[in-house]
């Protein structure tokens, strides 16, 4: 069987991206130095034969580790099939969100199909701007795009402040505790003062709340079937010579 050394990188807090576990020890991996708890597969039955990986082991591997096991298998350099499968494969990462996870994305080199998955999932159910969601992933995935060094400030501030503004972060800075870096590692605690800040309710947009209500107007009658009916007049002018 072949064997290479699993990798990933941390997308957010709640999202992690990587390549497929071959043995049952990249679980044990994969388990305890990312501290996922679910893990999504979009490898295909075509992958899992040519590298002879049991994934119904897995399966039972991993939830005796107490990981939560989906699968939603795209075929890699498939386009017509990654167009069919990848809502199937969005569904089932919101629904692991949904539920509190961290969720390791993987495919088999986690360069392709996991982040096509996230790009959709961010772009599609977040919201957010493909510009954006795509820097996001620019900045945890060298592979998947050129180096962050090649990324203007502007763009690195952009990504920052996406990342920032979204409702899963203020929410786990309203619960508190330990924070983590992008490495999985811990990195202090949130404080009293981030977390009261994060529980205020986000301020209106300044134009929406300094535009002023416009003058009442009369209600317009309602539109009813039938036919709109109207008479032209003709004004004869007096003859000039009259």
């Amino acid at each position: 069987m072949v064997a290479w050394p699993v990798n990933w990188n941390v997308v957010r807090h709640d999202l992690v991206v990587g390549s497929g576990p071959l043995a049952l020890s990249d679980l044990d991996a994969i388990r305890g130095a990312t501290r996922a708890s679910a893990l999504l597969s979009v490898q295909h039955d075509e992958c899992l034969e040519k590298l002879g990986i049991d994934y119904a082991a897995h399966v039972r591997h991993g939830r005796r580790l107490g990981l939560t096991m989906e699968r939603r298998p795209l075929r890699d350099f498939d386009p017509a099939d990654q167009r069919r499968g990848l809502p199937a494969a969005v569904r089932g990462l919101h629904g692991l969100l949904r539920q509190g996870h961290r969720v390791y994305v993987h495919c088999t080199a986690g360069l392709n199909r996991s982040p096509l998955v996230v790009l959709a999932y961010l772009t599609l159910v977040e919201g957010i701007g493909l510009e954006e969601a795509m820097t996001l992933l620019v900045l945890a995935l060298a592979g998947v795009h050129p180096a962050p060094a090649d990324l203007s400030r502007t763009q690195l501030r952009r990504a920052l402040k996406v990342y920032t503004r979204a409702p899963a972060y203020r929410k786990a800075l309203a619960r508190g505790g330990p924070r983590y870096d992008l490495a999985g590692q811990p990195a202090g605690a949130v404080t009293p003062e981030q977390q009261a800040l994060a529980r205020m309710p986000r301020p209106k947009p300044a134009a929406a709340a300094e535009t002023a209500d416009p003058p009442a107007r009369a209600a317009a009658p309602p539109l009813t079937g039938g036919y709109f009916k109207m008479t032209l007049k003709r004004r004869v002018l007096p003859d000039a010579g009259g």
